[in-house]
């Protein structure tokens, strides 16, 4: 990133929620973030590989707003093998 670009992104706020078998939260959690009066925000969701539906309700949360999110592939994966993957 140039010097001159921060000012672009000086005033967004990033959330970042970690979690690992969330979906039971999910919903609530992030539609308290959407419901905030300030409307510069991202959201990360930082999953830990779950084994439960965490990653649907994450991506259907994108799919209707997919300017606050972006998606990432299972990030303990670069780390160790993720129960997740299979082989």
């Amino acid at each position: 990133m140039e010097i001159r670009d921060w000012k672009e992104y000086a005033d967004t706020v990033s959330i970042i929620v970690p979690m690992y078998n969330a979906g039971r939260f999910l919903a609530e959690t992030i539609e308290m973030v959407q419901k905030q009066t300030y409307a510069d925000w991202e959201l990360l969701l930082a999953d830990d590989c779950s084994a439960d539906d965490s990653m649907e309700i994450a991506k259907r949360y994108a799919a209707q707003d997919p300017s606050h999110y972006a998606e990432e592939e299972c990030w303990c994966c670069m780390y160790k093998k993720c129960r997740n993957q299979t082989g």
